[in-house]
């Protein structure tokens, strides 16, 4: 039954080529077309889906009021992070997170300028899902002077044979231990970090906030 199907078809193709060709185009540029929309839908919207915790998970704005104009921004008070788990018992966790595009880095006396530096607290590791690769997990970022990278930084600052941990990093004149490495995020993560030193190293930013609640919560 089929293979008459496909034979009258294909007779049909021949004595109707044009027509046929005008009509298989045009199915074939609207398949086409509703795939590649539903991948770039699909893809915006799985942005950040990959942490376990993706919906306990909050980030913390400020909203500004000035002359009846209103603007909000992800810069937070230092302290916020603190407060937040003092007054609302439901945050288990929360962490800082401020970021360098371009920082200078020495390691091996060698110098380089590496994107995308961080300074975070430990929380950081206990909110968002980390492929902890090298390292204790529970002893990242506890050491002011600790910093964590990943696993591409990992491979271009050090040799792919060398274990990176306990590895000293200058960066603006302070000097970092290596205590773990993770692994690159993926593409759909709003944040892509290379180095993420501990934030009691840092004093004096604004700074972005993330909390993680035992339960959804409304923070308004």
């Amino acid at each position: 039954m089929l293979l008459n199907y496909l034979k009258i078809s294909i007779r049909h193709f021949y004595k109707n080529k044009l027509f046929s060709l005008i009509n298989i185009t045009g199915l074939s540029l609207g398949l086409a077309s509703f795939l590649f929309l539903f991948l770039i839908i699909f893809y915006q919207f799985s942005f950040d889906r990959f942490n376990k915790k993706a919906s306990r998970i909050y980030r913390m704005t400020t909203e500004t009021k000035i002359a009846g104009n209103s603007s909000k921004t992800a810069y937070t008070p230092a302290l916020l992070s603190s407060a937040l788990k003092k007054d609302f018992p439901e945050i288990s966790k929360a962490t800082r997170l401020s970021r360098v595009q371009s920082a200078e880095v020495v390691v091996h006396n060698e110098t380089f300028y590496a994107h995308n530096f961080y300074w975070a607290d430990p929380d950081l590791f206990h909110i968002f899902t980390f492929k902890i690769l090298r390292g204790n997990r529970s002893d990242l970022l506890s050491h002011p002077n600790s910093i964590v990278i990943s696993q591409k930084a990992a491979w271009r600052y050090f040799s792919k044979n060398e274990n990176p941990v306990d590895r000293r990093i200058k960066m603006g004149g302070k000097e970092f231990i290596v205590s773990g490495v993770f692994r690159d995020l993926p593409s759909n993560s709003h944040f892509h970090p290379r180095f993420i030193a501990s934030y009691q190293a840092l004093t004096g930013r604004t700074i972005t906030h993330y909390s993680q609640s035992d339960k959804v919560i409304n923070l308004n």
